[in-house]
């Protein structure tokens, strides 16, 4: 856009596969095969039929397609419908949609109330 700041995503696209180490500075679109390390400051999507076999840290993600390995984010975590998660997402908010399959964990590092865990809150 003419005037825009912003700058589109970078694209893996869908008949490419990249093995390594991964970083940058900006959005990343997944549309093919991914695997290795992956350290992104910016936003990654996974798309429907995409691959993400990583160890990924981001500042957000939005997953539509299929991540094994460990996926954090600083920011949010987002497994759209049709998302399949094999391994460790963590974030401080990680929004599961209907249809999301998560064989592995979820990991959300947020303060907590003082008296969740004594049994009772007041």
């Amino acid at each position: 856009m003419p005037g825009s700041s912003r700058t589109l995503p970078t694209v893996l696209a869908s008949h490419t596969e990249v093995r390594g180490h991964l970083s940058g500075n900006e959005d990343l679109t997944v549309e093919g095969k991914l695997e290795g390390q992956l350290a992104l400051t910016g936003h990654l999507t996974v798309t429907d039929g995409a691959l993400l076999d990583a160890e990924a840290h981001v500042t957000s993600a939005e997953v539509a397609g299929t991540v094994a390995g460990v996926l954090v984010a600083s920011d949010r975590i987002v497994l759209d419908r049709g998302a399949r998660v094999t391994g460790t997402v963590r974030a401080p908010r990680v929004i599961v949609r209907d249809g999301a399959i998560i064989d592995g964990t979820i990991d959300m590092e947020v303060p907590l109330p003082a008296d969740v865990g004594r049994g009772r809150l007041r």
